[in-house]
């Protein structure tokens, strides 16, 4: 009997301890299946995450990568008026480049040569005018002496590359490319930049800012030419980046965004000032001009072409008008109308107008400039160009804008 009661004490013991380790050892096994699952889970999702290049290296690496624009916006300082390009499947594909001063800086910890791809169209499909685009290169602040061309012979559209520095030192640099040219010669999309190396830090703004609004004489029409030579109005002959605008940006250390257009008249109302100005490019399309930042001066020189085309009595209330655009647009700035480098036949009616919307005391001044016709197509010289310069840069220094 005692046998007996031992045996099945025994089996109970026995029968709980099964039941009690079958139920930890079916937890254990759940728990280690989800841990299992989750991890490897978990693991691919790392695993898929460090499979994908970063757009830039997180430490410096002076491999060669071509870096897609649109990718790297945060790197890149934007001068000038721009837009974001879609293609027709709405992916973006680059930065327009389509406006004289239009400017890309960027500072790289590189060697070797940088490479710029382009895309370039032109507005003319019966391919009449010139294709050819120029620009200018500064390199840790120097100008470069090349002066860069992008050839466009025969193709109304073509993609192309532009070499903008060669054999440079390891080492960190900053690059500097404007557009010489203003927009009827083409329009450009930046698309990519190819260097061995990577983008750094973006370079930072100047502490001043200088809009310029004009017309040929802006544009640097001509004035790399002679009076009297043929073609002026090539873009072999035209640099915006000689002309008074930008040496007086260069004088007073600002950053320079501009809008001109050949032949164009603040007056009349085809097309209208205001659709002009408001506008990011006047020849590819509509959109309007959002400004990312505010200029703290703004340069007009308008004037030169109402005088052999406008109703004289009417330029001193034109004027008046094109302030009010521009007002509207920057109302902090200071405005300064320059005027006088091809003939000052209208300077009556244009300061009429500056004192009818109110003078100095609104921001509104009036700097008169040397009349220059030495240069091709009866346009300002180099030395006109920079004689101008020297002037609008102590008027605004004299009349305490900077």
């Amino acid at each position: 009997m005692r046998k007996l009661i031992c045996i099945l004490l025994l089996c109970c013991f026995l029968l709980c301890s099964c039941g009690t380790d079958g139920g930890d050892a079916s937890s254990n096994l759940s728990s280690k299946g989800n841990s299992s699952t989750s991890s490897k889970v978990q693991s691919e999702v790392q695993s898929e995450a460090q499979s994908k290049e970063p757009v830039v290296p997180a430490v410096n690496d002076y491999s060669e990568r071509t870096y897609m624009i649109i990718d790297i916006l945060d790197y890149l300082k934007l001068d000038g008026r721009y837009k974001e390009k879609k293609d027709d499947l709405n992916k973006y594909t680059g930065i327009t480049y389509d406006n004289a001063y239009n400017c890309i800086s960027f500072v790289a910890d590189c060697e070797g040569d940088v490479t710029l791809s382009l895309d370039v169209k032109l507005f003319n499909a019966d391919k009449e005018g010139w294709r050819d685009r120029y620009f200018t290169v500064y390199i840790d602040g120097v100008r470069q002496e090349e002066r860069l061309a992008v050839e466009g012979g025969l193709m109304v559209y073509t993609n192309c590359s532009l070499t903008v520095a060669k054999g440079l030192s390891k080492g960190k640099h900053t690059i500097e490319i404007y557009r010489q040219n203003e927009a009827n010669h083409a329009a450009m999309l930046l698309k990519s930049i190819t260097m061995k190396g990577v983008p750094c830090e973006k370079p930072a703004d100047r502490d001043l800012l200088i809009e310029f609004v004009g017309d040929s004489i802006t544009a640097g029409y001509g004035n790399l030419g002679m009076s009297g030579i043929e073609n002026p109005s090539h873009a072999k002959n035209s640099d915006a980046t000689s002309t008074y605008a930008f040496l007086t940006a260069k004088n007073l250390n600002a950053d320079i965004t501009a809008t001109c257009r050949s032949g164009h008249m603040f007056s009349g109302e085809k097309p209208p000032f205001s659709d002009f100005y408001n506008q990011i490019n006047w020849i590819r399309d509509n959109t309007p001009y959002t400004p990312t930042r505010h200029p703290d001066i703004v340069v007009i020189n308008l004037g030169t072409n109402d005088a052999s085309h406008a109703d004289h009595a009417t330029l001193a209330d034109y004027t008046v008008k094109a302030l009010e655009t521009v007002k509207k647009v920057h109302p902090d700035a200071k405005i300064v109308w320059a005027y006088g480098l091809m003939g000052s036949n209208v300077e009556g009616q244009i300061m009429k107008g500056i004192q009818t919307y109110g003078g100095e005391a609104k921001g509104v001044y009036y700097c008169p400039l040397q009349t220059d016709w030495s240069g091709g197509g009866g346009h300002p010289s180099l030395a006109g160009h920079k004689a101008a310069a020297d002037t609008l840069t102590k008027f605004i220094q004299d009349k305490g804008l900077v």
